[in-house]
């Protein structure tokens, strides 16, 4: 698992920026890219936003591969929900509006350690049924050929 921590400075953003193009990279996943760092970003960015998330808090920013998918967990010290709260305001909130959109992007969205933690996950798929087929012809044809040839 890789994790960052991060406090409220001008340098946040950019490095859970840099942290996730990373993972992006690392693990080929650059057709996720936007879809994963959009929510996360924005998601972070409002807690950092929040009033009560002081100078001296810090946020952790952990991510892995599950069975699944790539999981992002943001955690806190403190608890995120009722800090930031849903439906504390009749107009919507900063952290309403960030939370609908990490579940229109994340395949799923969850809270943990008494609220302290928000995990977003991305299932990674494997490549189009077409392709799949496709490979394996190109396999077979490769095989068939080596077949004929005598060593």
């Amino acid at each position: 698992m890789e994790k960052i921590v991060i406090q409220n400075d001008g340098l946040a953003l950019n490095r859970v920026e840099d942290f996730i193009a990373a993972l992006c990279y690392e693990n080929h996943l650059d057709n996720y890219h936007a879809t994963i760092s959009v929510p996360v970003m924005q998601m972070v960015q409002t807690l950092l936003a929040d009033l009560k998330f002081k100078q001296d808090d810090t946020l952790t920013i952990s991510s892995g591969l599950c069975r699944k998918g790539l999981f992002f967990n943001i955690t806190s010290g403190y608890d995120l929900l009722n800090t930031c709260s849903i439906d504390s305001e009749p107009s919507p909130t900063l952290f309403s509006v960030s939370f609908s959109l990490a579940h229109l992007l994340a395949d799923e969205v969850s809270i943990h350690d008494e609220g302290k933690t928000i995990q977003f996950l991305f299932y990674l798929r494997g490549i189009p049924m077409v392709e799949s087929e496709r490979r394996k012809q190109v396999i077979a044809s490769f095989d068939n050929k080596m077949s004929l040839v005598q060593v």
